[in-house]
């Protein structure tokens, strides 16, 4: 699982709940984003609009 905010380096989690998590609290709301699943078969983007949804999901879950 890869994280990336634009114009900062590549972070990488273990799973896509943790990557979430990062992307709230570090500035998901106002930059552009994107979050890549690493599969071996193929690679999953949620790029910002898709990683906003997903924020507002894990709110709701807590």
């Amino acid at each position: 699982m890869q994280f990336l905010i634009a114009g900062t380096p590549a972070s990488v989690f273990s799973s896509l709940e943790e990557a979430v998590i990062f992307a709230r609290d570090n500035g998901a709301g106002w930059k552009d984003i994107e979050i890549t699943v690493h599969l071996d078969r193929e690679d999953i983007v949620y790029a910002t609009g898709k990683t906003r949804t997903l924020i507002e999901a894990l709110r709701q879950k807590r």
